[in-house]
């Protein structure tokens, strides 16, 4: 009779991640993370947040603007599944830095900050010749990650190959 490993999956591990290893240079989300950390002023979203003194903390619109400008590029429009991305996913988990916005946070930095983000955006995507070389944009189709989609669970099918539930 052959003998094999035993296995249990009733356990429990801890696996060590750093975040800023899974933001690898040539990805979108290190673009994204490049973009919005080192090139965008982020101070136009300051003057609605009313919380210097009192009030809960607030998240930070870079972690914000992260998640949904990657969630947008996979083609996730849903603030749910952004959420559940953050739980779920590494790669959001990274630009998150493992923060887990609600998702109507989410969803209300979008409709509170539409004109910000639009004119950030703007003036951003203006600077991307001075980004450095190893910061691709993929604005080309065929390039990178944009002919994909995320499925939930963070496994990237191209738009022929994905299921029929994420059509």
């Amino acid at each position: 009779m052959p003998r094999f490993k035993a296995y249990n999956y009733d356990q429990n591990a801890m696996v060590v991640i750093n975040y800023q290893d899974q933001l690898q240079p040539g990805t979108f989300e290190h673009a994204v993370h490049y973009l919005i950390e080192r090139k965008l002023d982020l101070s136009v979203f300051h003057p609605k947040y009313r919380n210097d003194a009192t009030g809960r903390l607030a998240y930070d619109p870079a972690i914000l603007l992260k998640i949904i400008l990657f969630a947008y590029s996979k083609g996730i429009t849903s603030s749910r599944e952004m959420q559940w991305c953050c739980e779920t996913n590494i790669i959001f988990k990274a630009l998150s830095c493992d923060t887990v916005p609600h998702f109507t946070t989410l969803a209300s930095f979008v409709s509170r900050h539409a004109d910000e983000i639009e004119a950030l955006f703007e003036r951003g995507f203006a600077t991307m010749p001075s980004l450095p070389k190893e910061i691709p944009m993929y604005a080309e189709p065929g390039l990178g990650r944009s002919s994909q989609r995320s499925s939930p669970t963070g496994i990237f099918y191209h738009r022929e190959q994905r299921p029929a539930q994420l059509h």
